[in-house]
């Protein structure tokens, strides 16, 4: 299941949550239960198979 990033509307808590699409309009808020909460967009980060961005050089110098 994916995790969504929240914050509260009343108290600004922000918290993360693991919950399935259907339910995502279900989430309360941890700090004061209120469901006056909004869906915060982060970035993701996606596994290439690979570590850093650079190749070692071939051959001599």
């Amino acid at each position: 299941m994916p995790s969504y990033d929240y914050k509260c509307k009343n108290c600004g808590q922000k918290f993360c949550v693991i919950v399935s699409i259907e339910d995502r309009e279900k989430v309360t808020c941890p700090e004061c239960k209120s469901k006056n909460v909004t869906q915060i967009i982060t970035g993701c980060s996606i596994n290439t198979g690979s570590c850093g961005g650079s190749t070692p050089s071939k051959g001599g110098g």
